[in-house]
């Protein structure tokens, strides 16, 4: 078992700074080096004109502008329409005119929910994964305005590049949006996406080997 601790130890000896053996012949090392810190995740410019973000991890851009056209969602709570890549292009009565970026149908009539402009950010690797989050809402309620988050991620099946609602709470609306786009041919390296989003370089470490002896003077 090798556990992996986030130090600032830059050496390019691998620096191994406990290692156990017990009795059930497990053996456990402890692993310190830079790479395995978190690395900051990238986060595109909030704009009406976001298309594209470059992942520095792997090198690879990632781009939203085959799916730049309107996209419908159902749902049983009414229709929404999302538009990447700039505002809708054919906004209905009451968004047409208002640089809208999410609109919803209830109640027999379209309301805008959140202007054109969004921004990016890349959530996981290995597949890629990027979240889209409209950053001006309209008016919620007295007090809160709408949050609109898409999660886009990597799928080839025969339904994907189709958007749904995932959630409601409050103002906050989430849509998930399996989608081809996402499915690079680059090779994408070793990471890590942990569960608090952070994520983790380890492909330095692939090539790197250490020998030692471990010396049981316990007896």
């Amino acid at each position: 078992r090798i556990i992996l601790e986030c130090s600032n130890y830059t050496s390019g000896i691998p620096h191994i700074s406990f290692f156990n053996l017990t009795a059930s012949c497990e053996v456990t090392i402890l692993w310190s080096s830079e790479h395995a810190c978190p690395l900051p995740i990238p986060t595109s410019e909030i704009s009406d004109s976001v298309c594209s973000i470059v992942d520095p991890f792997d090198g690879a851009t990632i781009s939203l502008s085959t799916l730049s056209n309107d996209s419908h969602v159902m749902s049983v709570g009414g229709d929404y329409i999302i538009g990447l890549c700039g505002p809708i292009s054919k906004a209905p009565e009451h968004c047409k005119d208002n640089h809208a970026g999410v609109c919803h149908h209830h109640d027999n009539q379209w309301m805008k929910m959140s202007d054109a402009n969004h921004s990016l950010t890349i959530v996981s690797h290995s597949p890629h994964a990027v979240d889209v989050q409209y950053s001006s809402g309209e008016s919620c309620d007295s007090q809160m305005t709408w949050t609109v988050n898409v999660h886009m991620y990597c799928s080839n099946h025969n339904n994907s590049d189709r958007p749904y609602l995932e959630s409601t709470s409050g103002c906050e609306i989430r849509f998930t949006w399996p989608t081809s786009a996402l499915c690079l041919t680059e090779i994408e390296g070793c990471f890590v996406t942990n569960t608090d989003g952070t994520i983790q370089d380890l492909e330095p470490l692939v090539s790197q080997t250490w020998n030692g002896a471990y010396l049981d003077d316990s007896e």
